[in-house]
Order: structure tokens, then sequence, then C-alpha cells
């Protein structure tokens, strides 16, 4: 194991694959790299100097810990919603989700819902029953086989989801809006 600063140097080694850091916005890091600036306009002081390069050393450790919880969190928000897309036709578990995001559920839950304003599987039913709705306004497709294409083996349960977040029952809402 190499030092903090050979750790740093692989981390930012132009000549490795993986040249970009995505940072995202971080009012911490944006702040750092302000400061610094403010700092090194004062001049090349030692004080200045050494003020500079503790804040540099709390920037890079951001920076490295960003880097290292992007690693560990293969999956965004946003991947899991094209993971939920892709399984529409599965039963998706809190569990299953957030072991993607490598969360507990609750953590998971909580920020989910402060991006979304749904939690994960609230938003995860109502995909399936907005895919509900494109399969029965332009399908023939039966009740029961727009259930199955969506996840749910009895179709009796999907239409009172479906009546339940829609307001009609599916039949009503194809009749309505098939036109």
């Amino acid at each position: 194991m190499g030092t903090l600063a050979d750790e740093y140097i692989n981390l930012f080694d132009e000549t490795k694959q993986q040249k970009i850091i995505h940072i995202k916005s971080n009012q911490n890091i944006q702040k750092s790299l302000y400061d610094i600036r403010k700092i090194m306009e004062k001049g090349y002081a030692g004080v200045y100097l050494l003020h500079a390069s503790n804040l540099l050393k709390t920037l890079l450790s951001s920076l490295s810990y960003q880097h290292n919880s992007a690693i560990k969190n293969k999956y965004t928000l946003e991947d899991i919603i094209e993971y939920m897309i892709e399984h529409i036709n599965e039963n998706l578990s809190l569990d299953e989700l957030s072991q993607k995001m490598n969360m507990s559920k609750d953590h998971f839950t909580k920020i989910f819902y402060k991006k979304y304003d749904y939690t994960p599987v609230d938003y995860f039913i109502r995909i399936k029953i907005q895919h509900a709705c494109q399969i029965l306004i332009t399908t023939d497709l039966t009740i029961k086989e727009t259930a199955l294409k969506i996840g749910y083996t009895d179709s009796l349960y999907f239409s009172r989801v479906f009546k339940k977040k829609i307001g009609y029952s599916p039949s009503k809402y194809r009749n309505k809006f098939s036109n």
C-alpha cells in the first residue's frame, strides 16, 4: 500500500484509464476552490501557502471520498429508475433496490423520496401503471394480459391498484382514452 500522496497521484494520474472524476454540485468543494484562490491572490508568503495547502488537502480528501463513493455505489437514483423500467414485468423489492445503491432501506427511501416525492416502491408502481396506460390505449391486449406484462399475476389486484392511481378502472380508462 502506498502513501496518501501516491493514492492522490494515482487518483488523478492522466495516464490512467479513468481520467475524469465527476463532481456533482458540491458546495464544500466549490467553497474550498474559492478559498484557495482567494488565499493565493494574497501572495506567496509562508502563512498563505500553508493555509492554501491545508485547504487543498481537504479538497483532495473530498474528491477522493466522492470518487470512492461513486465506485462503491455503482448505481445512481437515475440508474435505479432505469432498472425499474427494464424490470417492469417483475416485482422488485425495496431490499433489492436499496442493495443496488449499497444503502439501508430507510436511507435509500429517504433520499429517493427527497428527490422524487415518492417512495421507491410507490414510484415503481406508478411506472408500472403508466406503462399499463400506454398498453391499454395502444393495443388490444386484455386486462389480464396487460397486468401480466407489468408483473401483476392477479388481474383483480391490478385493477384495484390501477383504479386507485388513475381514478378509472382499466376498462373504463381504455374506453375513455383509446381514441
